[in-house]
């Protein structure tokens, strides 16, 4: 990459390797961390929301990443690895509030989760703890849930199977 830079023009030479891992990097650190301060510094002026969102890594852990959107966009805050919390609400809740303190109680107008049992009653934990925010379930859940429901009705499951065996668009373009 560097050797592609440097054939732009001749004049131009790369930073050594300690000047990257040290002094350039310690400026482009400062330089990121002054953007966030001034986009945490927003968010009381707007407020702003905590996603929170689970998935399972190729070894089985579960790790739950927190998000905080906001008018201007959305920014990603942190992962946990969540192995041994994503069964017990009162362990949901305990992420959740850490992440709420973490960005401010007065900054947070909702957070949304997943929809299952142990994140509904999490984020009732959450709603009593704070009575300002509001918890929502996550609507693409809500619509992904509906549609695997949809998709297990037995005249659902035919049609699914005759369109399989319709010749598919790629196919009749190569015909043409």
């Amino acid at each position: 990459m560097v050797d592609a830079i440097r054939s732009v023009g001749p004049r131009y030479i790369a930073p050594s390797y300690n000047a990257l891992r040290g002094k350039e990097l310690d400026e482009e650190l400062e330089c990121v961390e002054e953007q966030l301060e001034s986009i945490k510094s927003s968010w009381k002026f707007t407020g702003c929301t905590i996603t929170s969102n689970g998935w399972t890594n190729q070894i089985g852990r579960t790790i739950t990443n927190f998000a905080v959107a906001f008018p201007k966009g959305t920014m990603f805050l942190k992962s946990t690895d969540a192995f041994a919390n994503v069964k017990d609400a009162h362990l949901i809740f305990s992420l959740l509030a850490d992440v709420v303190e973490e960005v401010g109680v007065t900054n947070v107008v909702q957070v949304i989760t997943d929809n299952a049992a142990n994140y509904v009653a999490a984020g009732r934990l959450l709603c009593a703890k704070y009575p300002t925010i509001f918890w929502t379930p996550c609507a693409a859940h809500y619509i992904d849930l509906m549609l695997e429901d949809i998709g297990k009705l037995e005249w659902v499951q035919d049609v699914v199977q005759e369109c399989k065996k319709l010749p598919s668009i790629f196919t009749i373009m190569l015909w043409c």
